[in-house]
């Protein structure tokens, strides 16, 4: 499972917010309920940010598909997200 939170690209880097930090803290959670040992990656270049359409980041990618953009969902909500790839 790959797993990456893209935030904000600015001057060729790409920056985490207050929202980004507070997605990437319950994904962390949600996996380590999950039992699941996995590297949580940033994006790592400015096309791959254009790459997934960002309206309003934060935004996380499993498996390259948009899972959830420009919103902090609650721990649970992002079990049942990784469940439902683990499941695909």
């Amino acid at each position: 499972m790959e797993i990456r939170l893209v935030g904000r690209w600015i001057n060729g880097a790409m920056k985490e917010c207050l929202a980004c930090q507070a997605l990437r803290k319950r994904t962390l959670e949600a996996l380590k309920e999950l039992e699941i040992n996995t590297e949580i990656k940033n994006c790592g270049s400015e096309n791959e940010y254009l790459s997934y359409g960002v309206m309003v980041p934060p935004l996380l990618v499993i498996n390259n598909k948009v899972k959830i953009m420009g919103k902090i969902p609650t721990k649970n909500r992002i079990k049942e997200i990784i469940k439902g790839e683990l499941n695909a």
